[in-house]
């Protein structure tokens, strides 16, 4: 019985000490890129006059797009 308790207390702590596999994917949060996204989206939709070209938060975008061009 004491050979038994002796394997057990030299196996676990190996079985806890196992370094966990690396996740496949990693999500991160950018904002640069998220805003980024979402303006080339907008400025996409006025520029191809969907429907919702002329909608508050997408209409912006085309003025925006022109501001930043002769300032940068």
């Amino acid at each position: 019985m004491a050979a038994a308790l002796v394997a057990v207390s030299t196996i676990a702590p190996a079985a806890a000490q196992s370094p966990r596999p690396s996740p496949i994917f990693r999500l991160e949060s950018d904002e640069f890129w998220l805003n980024l996204h979402h303006f080339l989206y907008a400025l996409g939709r006025v520029e191809a006059k969907m429907s919702d070209a002329t909608s508050t938060g997408v209409a912006a975008a085309s003025s925006e797009a022109e501001r930043g061009l002769r300032t940068h």
